[in-house]
């Protein structure tokens, strides 16, 4: 009964040496990955922003993650909607025009410019008849 009792005991400090190194290893994961993010967030984010940003956050308990307060009136979320996407020809936008977009430079005056025509673009042929396509396409313009 001794023999069993040490011989668990024995068991029981093995098992816990394991869980201790791994419990060390995953720290210093953990530590090796907080250090390249915050080396990250040094070097891209200056630090007027840095310090904007934790004024600003907040730990949401619900979902369990931080957020940002009035984060909907940042970015792309304020941009203005430009007039050529509002203006619209029955179910489809209009395409824009870019034929001055494309341009080729010659020489060594940067100001002399050539436009470059686009490349048509070919379809593969669909196993679909023609009068099927046809149909649905003059259903949808009407």
């Amino acid at each position: 009964m001794l023999v069993n009792a040490k011989s668990d005991l024995g068991d029981l400090q093995q098992e816990h040496q394991r869980e201790m190194e791994g419990l060390l290893e995953n720290v210093r994961q953990l530590s090796r990955e907080l250090r390249l993010q915050m080396l990250l967030i040094d070097s891209f984010i200056p630090m007027e922003y840095q310090d904007m940003i934790e004024r600003h956050v907040h730990w949401n308990e619900d979902i369990g993650e931080w957020q940002l307060k009035c984060v909907a009136y940042t970015g792309n979320n304020m941009r203005k909607q430009s007039p050529s996407r509002e203006r619209r020809r029955g179910n489809e936008y209009l395409e824009p025009e870019l034929s001055n977009v494309y341009l080729s430079y010659l020489g060594d005056n940067a100001e002399q410019h050539q436009p470059i025509a686009r490349p048509k673009v070919t379809r593969a042929k669909s196993g679909r008849p023609k009068t099927a396509v046809g149909k649905s396409k003059s259903a949808r313009s009407k």
